[in-house]
């Protein structure tokens, strides 16, 4: 199953209004959490559910400490991460990675980055394409290095 996207504003009201509801206002760091998940709201209620549960853990704290929620929250869309990698093909994979890395698009691939930009795991910024999320962003090169790593290994290389 595809997962859609919010609009800003949905996802802002997602943040915003269920956290206040169990007295943890996270409207205010609505930046962070969507760095995180974007406008996807499965990512969005899991990038919540961690920061409401770091100021249960910290009573004291008056806002979540965004490096631990981060790492929390990664640890478990990883997971989701995967699934929707291993769901790339090749060419798909190429592009993802190309733009995780900053890399230019050869005129080959541009048909894939458009339909990677319709089920918005691409967006635009400042007219250059990148990952929907920081932490995609971030399992993707992990993964990328993972792969070459491996594949050095196996070559006999270091």
């Amino acid at each position: 199953m595809r997962l859609t996207i919010f609009l800003k504003n949905e996802a802002q009201d997602l943040i915003r209004l269920p956290s206040e509801r169990v007295g943890k206002p996270l409207g205010a760091s609505a930046d962070a959490i969507l760095d995180m998940a974007w406008l996807f709201p499965f990512f969005i209620q899991m990038a919540c559910s961690h920061a409401i549960e770091y100021l249960d853990d910290h009573p004291n704290a008056t806002e979540p400490d965004f490096r631990e929620v981060r790492r929390r929250f990664y640890e478990e869309a990883k997971l989701h991460y995967r699934y929707v990698w291993d769901g790339f093909d090749l060419h798909q994979k190429s592009t993802v990675l190309r733009v995780a890395r900053g890399k230019s698009m050869p005129d080959a691939l541009r048909h894939v980055l458009a339909e990677l930009e319709n089920r918005h795991y691409v967006e635009h910024d400042r007219s250059r394409p990148r990952l929907f999320a920081s932490t995609f962003e971030e399992f993707v090169k992990t993964e990328a290095d993972r792969k070459d790593s491996v594949w050095s290994r196996l070559m006999g290389r270091r």
